[in-house]
Formats: C-alpha cells, sequence, structure tokens
C-alpha cells in the first residue's frame, strides 16, 4: 500500500531539499519503486512511495506532518518555537513618566509583553536588552537576566509549541511562574493572617477580623511564627493541646479560623500540602447555648414600663427597645439593624455575617411589624437608620447593649443568661414551637438554607410565607393559650 508523505521547503527555495528529493527518485529507479511527483507553490512535493526506509536514505526526516531535509530540520524548528528577550514600551509610560522592563514573548510573527517588577526612568536607560545609565544597572541588569532565565526555562519546557498561539504561550508562562513562585514563597503564619485580616476590615467584617486577631495571637503563643509550609497534623495536636483550658466553643473556634486560613493559603497557591493539617484533628464539640427564654420570660421584658427619669431607666428602657426590635424583626443581628434602612413598610438586607458565604439569594425581605414600628419611631433619624443616643463605634455599643441587657435581666429577676443574641434565639425556637417550617425560619433569621435536597430546585421561601411566620410568632407572645403544641408532637 503506498504512503503518501509531503517534502515542504522552509524557504521559498531549497536547493537541499530538491536534491533530497532527486536522491529520492534515484533510489526509486533503483530498485524499481514507482514514484508520483506534482509540484506545488512554496517548492511542495507530494510524493507516493511504498518503503520510507528510501526516506531516510534520501536524507528526508519527518517534522510535525511533513518530510524536510536535514539541513531544514533545525530551521524549522526554530521558527516553530517561542522566544522571550527583555524590551521597554515608547507608548507604555506610566502617569508619573517611569517605564517598565517588559519581557516580550514571540511567536508565529505574534508578540506579548509580561511585566516585570522593574522600571527605567527614561528610554535612554535600556539599550540593546540592558539597562544602562544608572548607578544601580549592574544590579538590575543582574536580577533581570535572572527573571528572564526562570522564564526561559519555563518556556523551555512547554512541548508543542507549535499548537499554541502567542496569548496561549505567554499565559501558560504566567500561570506556571506565579504559581511556583508563590509555592516557592516561604510565609509565615503570622505573615499571611495578618494581611488576611488586614482584608477583612477592609470589607467591614470588624468582628470577624477581632476574631482572628485573638486566634493568630493564641497561636503564636502556643506555637510560635513558622512558615506556612511547616504546619503539620502534629503542629494542630500541638496547638489543641494549648488550649485546653479554654472552653470547647472557643478551642473550635479557634481551629476553625487555622483551618479557613490554611485552606485559602492552598487555594491561593502559597502551599500544597501532601496531607491536610487537619486530616486527622478532631474539631471539638461547643455547648449549645441556652439563651432562648421561656414565654413568661419574654413577657416581661415585652411589659416592662421604663421612663427616662434617670441614666439607670435610659439604660433599661434601650436594653428592653433594641432587645424587642431583634425579636420582632425575625432575630436581626445589631450590626444589621443599626444599619438597615427603616423608614419603609418592608425590611430589606443582607446579613453581613453570611454575605461573603451564603450562595444564591442573601436578601432578607418582609413586612415590618406594628409592634416594631411603634419603638423604631423613637429613634429613626432622617436616613432611615436607627440611633440610640450613644455616638460611639460599633464595637463601643455593643458592649455597653451587653450590660445593658444583663442589667435588665437582673431587674426583672430573670435567672438564666441573656443578652442580645436570646432574642434571635428565642424568636427561633417560639417559631419551631408552633410548627414553623425549618426553611422558613432560616429565612426570617437570614440563616443559610439548606439545598442538599431536590425539592429546593422547584420550590423557593417567600415574603408572604415569611410575614405570616413572623405575625404567627408575635401573636403567640400575646396569647399563648390560643396557640396547640398537639400537632406537633403527636
Amino acid at each position: 500500500m503506498l504512503d503518501t508523505v509531503c517534502a515542504q521547503t522552509c524557504d521559498r527555495v531549497c536547493t537541499a531539499l530538491r536534491q533530497c528529493v532527486h536522491r529520492l527518485f534515484t533510489l526509486c529507479d533503483k530498485y524499481s519503486f514507482k514514484v508520483y511527483e506534482q509540484k506545488r507553490h512554496y517548492n511542495c512535493f507530494y510524493l507516493q512511495i511504498k518503503d520510507c526506509i528510501l526516506l531516510k536514505k534520501a536524507a528526508l526526516y519527518r517534522h510535525t506532518n511533513h518530510f524536510v531535509c536535514r539541513k531544514c530540520l533545525s530551521q524549522n524548528i526554530k521558527k516553530s518555537m517561542a522566544t522571550i528577550h527583555l524590551t521597554v514600551l515608547k507608548q507604555r509610560q506610566k502617569s508619573d513618566g517611569i517605564f517598565f522592563v517588559y519581557i516580550a514573548v514571540t511567536h508565529k510573527r505574534d508578540v506579548r509583553y509580561i511585566t516585570t517588577d522593574y522600571e527605567v526612568d527614561d528610554l535612554f536607560q535600556f539599550e540593546n536588552g540592558k539597562v544602562v545609565c544608572r548607578k544601580d544597572a549592574k544590579i538590575m541588569n543582574q536580577r533581570l537576566q535572572y527573571v528572564l532565565s526562570e522564564y526561559q526555562e519555563k518556556l523551555d519546557k512547554i512541548e508543542e509549541q507549535h499548537m499554541y498561539n502567542c496569548a496561549q504561550i505567554k499565559e501558560i508562562l504566567e500561570g506556571k511562574q506565579e504559581a511556583e513562585r508563590k509555592a516557592e514563597q516561604l510565609i509565615t503564619i503570622k505573615e499571611y493572617m495578618e494581611r488576611r485580616i488586614e482584608q477583612l476590615q477592609k470589607e467591614k467584617r470588624i468582628r470577624y477580623a477581632t476574631a482572628n486577631k485573638y486566634t493568630l495571637s493564641r497561636f503564636l503563643s502556643i506555637v510560635g511564627d513558622i512558615t506556612l509550609q511547616s504546619i503539620s497534623p502534629s503542629t494542630v495536636e500541638k496547638f489543641t493541646r494549648g488550649m485546653k483550658e479554654l472552653s470547647n466553643a472557643t478551642q473550635r473556634m479557634n481551629l476553625a479560623h487555622l483551618k479557613a486560613r490554611l485552606n485559602e493559603a492552598v487555594r491561593e497557591g502559597y502551599i500544597k500540602y501532601d496531607i491536610h493539617p487537619f486530616a486527622y484533628i478532631k474539631m471539638p464539640k461547643s455547648n449549645v447555648r441556652l439563651l432562648d427564654l421561656t414565654i413568661e420570660e419574654f413577657n416581661l421584658i415585652k411589659n416592662l414600663d421604663v421612663k427616662r427619669k434617670n441614666i439607670e431607666e435610659k439604660k433599661i428602657r434601650v436594653a428592653r427597645d433594641a432587645f424587642l426590635l431583634s425579636f420582632y424583626l425575625g432575630g436581626i443581628n445589631l450590626i444589621d439593624l443599626l444599619q438597615v434602612n427603616l423608614s419603609g413598610d418592608k425590611i430589606t438586607y443582607i446579613r453581613q455575617k453570611t454575605q461573603n458565604k451564603k450562595q444564591g439569594n442573601k436578601e432578607v425581605t418582609f413586612t415590618i411589624p406594628a409592634e416594631a414600628k411603634s419603638i423604631i419611631k423613637n429613634y429613626i433619624q432622617k436616613n432611615g437608620m436607627l440611633n440610640f443616643g450613644y455616638n460611639s463605634s460599633y464595637d463601643t455599643f455593643s458592649c455597653y447593649l451587653t450590660k445593658c441587657i444583663k442589667e435588665m435581666g437582673k431587674h426583672l429577676q430573670i435567672e438564666r443568661r441573656i443578652c442580645y443574641y436570646s432574642a434571635r434565639k428565642t424568636f427561633s425556637q417560639f417559631a419551631f414551637d408552633l410548627g414553623i417550617r425549618t426553611e422558613i425560619i432560616e429565612y426570617c433569621i437570614g440563616q443559610s438554607m439548606k439545598e442538599n435536597r431536590p425539592i429546593y430546585n422547584y420550590v423557593r421561601t417567600t415574603q408572604r410565607q415569611a410575614d405570616i411566620a413572623i405575625r404567627k410568632v408575635i401573636d403567640y407572645t400575646d396569647d399563648p393559650t390560643k396557640f396547640s403544641m398537639d400537632v406537633i408532637v403527636s
């Protein structure tokens, strides 16, 4: 069976190829093989032969889908490979007049540029691929050559370069370079977590940033400032043993923060673990805080009559109103209560605690109950936000409100622990006792709804359902005897 091969020149004219083809014809005549020759443009020859061993004797070699002569082989390979060199671009001048030094990637008559960390003050300071006319020219050239050699090494490892265009070669170089640079960079736990804490503060997630600060401080005091690469399961075990005097809830929180930061570092390419540091770690189980109130205790707060005669009574009044507002507004968190616009008939907000974690629809919307409106009118400002009369930071006011609610509990002789969060817990428990569906309760309190069941592909929780649920819970506190629990427990 005849094989069809194509012998193509690198240039328009190639004497060596003609000689090879002539040699092939001679060999074919010698061994009585028939050869079909048809000339095409750019000196392409389509040859039909029976035995490809003759190609070797004729000094023809396969290169990609073509057969070329020995002389043209090296030239073809060079033309199909990308090249890189240093350059400065006149048209890419920064606003301050400085020019970046780029690595130019040339491939298939196209050019792409990779930015380096080095710059020159003027074009005359860069000539023939080198920095000149600067005091630090020698050092800069050494560093630039090192960067260039790193990219060249990565470029040489790219196989079948002819399959890629110039933009793809650049992306491969940048991707590999950045990933390996991060992986080789030794970064300590302190450096990484401080960077992340700063980012959280910019996102205005102040409380979470503060909690991470405490975790970092505790880790440094127990383990020390070690690199991310050196953290192992034994390191986490040491950290856990050092926290044994703390409560399970605090231990779990600190471990959760550490695990989250390590997972982020893995995703960002700073580290790669063969065995994850938390692979064999069992997270401590935190005891559920019994912060919800009974219906009798809640009504003590609800029916509390306080006048602003003195400072102590003012504190208790603020505590009562903030607590009831959280309850009437579906257990809303304090930070959300202080930032939401309450000037309309509806409340719409995104819970700050879960806005960066929760997937899907993050908004919580429902009608503001009349009971909440009667409290809101005493504190609302022109911008629709609440002002409880204290011009201080959120953290300061939060601590102050916690003390006020604690004093209110003592004043009402409520024995169990009570705080602002008790309103959220109490609302959720009352709603659950009344048989309200769990997904509706989750919507009201802004909790992430579990969507691991197929039914949630067809149904959703609506504002109308939330309005009915909140109304039912409030009516329950007015007269519990009207509601029966028999259907729920039977």
